[in-house]
């Protein structure tokens, strides 16, 4: 039962991956996180987008303001509770999210500029 060609979609919209996203947080990360495992995620933007959302409970308007550019590691850290923990002070995060970027200095600002230019 394969598909035909005009069945494949060309894209896929960030509620697709939101919806793929949901139950990989629910039924593997956070249970590796409860585990007390540290769990690294290399995926496609909108992928890392939608387990954004999920994470912090992001809305549909705000989550078109969260941009993730291209090889710049974001951390979350979490509570007993699998809370994400507020970024702390000094530490570079993204609109509505609790997670922190690991950078240096300007190379986040510059992976930003180019993104929006691409």
């Amino acid at each position: 039962d394969d598909l035909t060609e005009d069945q494949i979609p060309l894209t896929e919209s960030l509620m697709d991956c939101m919806q793929r996203a949901r139950p990989l947080w629910e039924y593997g990360i956070s249970r590796e996180i409860k585990k007390g495992n540290n769990v690294l995620v290399v995926a496609h933007t909108n992928t890392l987008r939608g387990l954004m959302k999920v994470i912090d409970n992001i809305s549909e308007d705000d989550i078109q303001e969260v941009s993730m550019p291209s090889a710049i590691p974001f951390v979350y850290k979490f509570d007993y509770n699998m809370k994400p923990l507020p970024p702390e002070k000094g530490k570079i995060s993204q609109a509505h999210t609790s997670g922190v970027f690991l950078e240096k200095p300007g190379l986040l600002k510059e992976a930003l500029r180019r993104s929006e230019e691409w």
